[in-house]
């Protein structure tokens, strides 16, 4: 938690060999006395708060660093030659996250023979970077968000050895690409892995070598079948753990070829034009961990065969036109499951009991479907939707951040009205159920609001009947609710002021009636919230009348305690009315007697 600039007194340090202050909060420049370090060999200032430029005289004055983490800061500026011309000894230069620009010679032969290279968001282009092809001895390149812009060098694939990841995504690269080869020391077993996603390259999908264990293709325009790519024949399995082909041009049907690829671990082929249904060989996946094949054309029932998959964590078939009902076996052998879409769909049926034993479910989508029945009280059985601690962030991120290079899992997350893409870090702090679009009856079932972890919930376009429970005031974390268009009934519960970290709220279009409770965050809603019903009070211009007022003494809670102020000053203004009343005929009374008395007492004169 170290604040505050980097002291110049640093510079003083000359035999000083490893500065370490990673992952503070130091703002300012990097002091140009940071140059006096001749003995330096480890400089790892990464994630902070620096700004600036980049001191030139770390090329020139610090020929002994051997690793340069500086990523994750606001360094600004121009990079060029002199910033390295001494630093022979350099094998890690991890930069990432920065704003710096390198301008170079085309011709510029670096003076070091680098193991890693991390400059994802620098300004590298438009032209690819030449002087790569000169480090042999290079493992992990990563030059993505770069603003490179043309086709690939084919020598990208052998230039090193030793690779072990080539990451050029985010880029406006083009052209196709037929072949992803290998070096011919493969053969010793060493594998790598290639992301190309975020690009344009087109074409049919490229041939592949057996030693890669990571491919993205995805976001990019690759067309064409998807068969020739799955099926052509190999002697000896692939070693491919990571899939994505998602946001292509791909069409025809998922071909029953998985006996190539047994290792896969993430297979991602969403919004494509896939159709027909999932063969039955997605069995032989049985190191499967997430399955993405959100927005195509599939059909069919989920694959019984899919319950050989034990291992995992995501299913994403939301938008295609698959049929049936969720099988039971769903719930008693996919245990680790954390992330289930079935979203826009045709599937029917009441909800199966033995989904309640799912208690890694964080985030369940069965909205726009045809499922009836009730909603079952057991989903309390969905602990990680309640405890604290049985979110396992550290189990969950490492399970979808596979082989340390970055490749976060995502999922699309529909909340607050909108569609959100979510990646590794905020996606292991979601926890959200949409059941909106079915036909969901009976009450909303008082365990659901157990449930104290979600962040969204939308129950909305069903027929559920009965009162809102006041339980659902103690949901802490809720920043999205969606009760509408249903037939509940009875009062906003007064609880829901409570819900102080509520973002979206709609209850319209229901049966509902009284008074809109008080508290800032309800009558911080627009009135649409709670049209359809019969409220009153603010955000809305219907005025409550001295009915719509009563509460039980039981329910004051807050600003409600305004309700006894105002019968207060009711009982006075009746006691005025009559006090008055009483007085008039006191005094009016024995005037109105004594003129009578006096006209009688003339006339019989």
């Amino acid at each position: 938690m170290l604040t505050g600039e980097i002291p110049k007194q640093i510079g003083n340090l000359n035999k000083l060999q490893v500065l370490s202050l990673y992952r503070n909060m130091l703002t300012g420049e990097m002091p140009k006395q940071i140059g006096n370090l001749s003995k330096l060999q480890d400089l790892d200032l990464a994630t902070n708060r620096l700004c600036g430029p980049l001191p030139e005289n770390l090329g020139y004055s610090c020929p002994m660093i051997k690793r340069l983490y500086i990523s994750n800061n606001k360094l600004e500026g121009i990079v060029t030659e002199n910033h390295f011309v001494n630093l022979t000894k350099l094998t890690t230069l991890d930069a990432s996250g920065n704003r710096l620009t390198m301008r170079v010679n085309p011709n510029w032969t670096p003076p070091f023979q680098l193991d890693r290279l991390y400059l994802s968001g620098w300004n590298l282009g438009p032209q690819f970077p030449l002087w790569l092809q000169s480090q042999h001895q290079i493992s992990v390149v990563d030059i993505s968000n770069a603003g490179i812009e043309g086709e690939l060098p084919t020598w990208l694939w052998n230039f090193s050895s030793q690779i072990e990841l080539v990451n050029v995504s985010h880029n406006q690269l083009r052209g196709q690409i037929q072949n992803i080869p290998s070096h011919s020391t493969r053969e010793i077993g060493m594998s790598f892995s290639v992301f190309l996603s975020s690009n344009q390259f087109s074409g049919p999908l490229p041939r592949i070598s057996i030693h890669i264990i990571g491919l993205d293709l995805s976001n990019n325009s690759f067309s064409g079948n998807v068969s020739k790519f799955f099926c052509h024949a190999q002697k000896v399995p692939y070693e491919l753990r990571i899939l994505h082909l998602g946001g292509n041009d791909l069409f025809g049907e998922i071909p029953d070829c998985w006996m190539h690829w047994p290792y896969l671990r993430v297979l991602n082929m969403k919004e494509n034009k896939l159709n027909g249904s999932i063969p039955n060989s997605i069995r032989l996946l049985s190191r499967l961990e997430s399955l993405d094949m959100h927005k195509n054309m599939l059909s069919g029932p989920i694959p019984s065969s899919l319950q050989n998959c034990t291992l995992l964590l995501k299913i994403d078939l939301a938008e295609n036109g698959f049929t049936g009902k969720i099988p039971r076996w769903l719930g008693t052998r996919l245990l680790n499951l954390t992330i289930f879409r079935l979203r826009s769909n045709k599937f029917y049926g009441e909800f199966p009991l033995e989904f309640c034993h799912l208690k890694s479910l964080r985030i369940l989508d069965l909205s726009n479907n045809n499922f009836s029945g009730v909603i079952p009280r057991c989903l309390k059985n969905l602990t990680a939707m309640i405890d604290e601690d049985e979110i396992q962030d550290e189990e969950f991120e490492m399970g979808y951040s596979l082989f340390g290079w970055g490749f976060g899992e995502n999922a699309i997350v529909t909340t607050k009205g909108l569609e959100y893409e979510y990646y590794t870090v905020i996606l292991s702090l979601f926890v959200g159920m949409d059941l909106s679009s079915n036909n969901f009856l009976g009450d909303i079932p008082i365990e659901l609001a157990n449930l104290v972890r979600l962040i969204s919930l939308n129950l909305s376009r069903n027929n559920l009947t009965g009162n809102i429970p006041m339980e659902m005031g103690n949901m802490r974390f809720l920043e999205s609710l969606d009760l509408s268009r249903n037939q509940l009934s009875g009062k906003i519960p007064s609880s829901f002021s409570s819900l102080s970290t509520l973002g979206v709220l709609d209850l319209s279009y229901n049966n509902l009636s009284g008074k809109i409770p008080s508290g800032t965050q309800l009558q911080g809603f627009n009135a649409s919230c709670y049209i359809g019903n019969n409220l009153c009070g603010p955000p809305l211009l219907q005025c409550c009348s001295v009915d719509d007022g009563k509460i039980p003494k039981s329910e004051y809670k807050g600003d409600d305690s305004s309700e006894v102020v105002d019968w207060f000053y009711v009982s006075m203004a009746i006691g005025f009315v009559v006090g008055f009343a009483v007085g008039f005929w006191a005094v009016c009374g024995s005037l109105f007697l004594g003129l009578w008395e006096d006209c009688l007492f003339s006339i019989f004169r």
